[in-house]
């Protein structure tokens, strides 16, 4: 996962914590335009099997995704990553609808 957000966001840590896939960035402050690209990118890393095939499983346990700015207070959190697969299937204005009806603000 950690290499598939750090291609296109600075992410030095990326850790799990009781079912809640924690991603810290190096960025001082995340915005929406940032945030719903991460979503769909931790969507696909969470889903990419050993040979790099997108699954249409979701590991076990998985209860949320914490994405935080560079000194931890600010970010997002997304509560539903059970909706992946339909994620990254959709695109524009849609997938966004998916992603922020079940986001809340750190």
């Amino acid at each position: 996962m950690h290499t598939h957000l750090n291609y296109a966001w600075d992410v030095p840590r990326v850790f799990t914590d009781n079912g809640s896939i924690k991603i810290d960035t190096a960025l001082p402050r995340l915005t929406d335009k940032m945030y719903y690209p991460m979503v769909q990118a931790a969507c696909i890393a969470v889903m990419i099997d050993e040979n790099d095939d997108l699954t249409q499983e979701l590991p076990d346990g998985v209860v949320e995704f914490v994405f935080r700015n560079k000194s931890g207070v600010q970010g997002w959190v997304y509560e539903s990553p059970e909706r992946c697969p339909e994620i990254v299937k959709t695109s524009g204005s849609d997938v966004q609808m998916l992603i922020a009806t079940a986001t809340h603000t750190l």
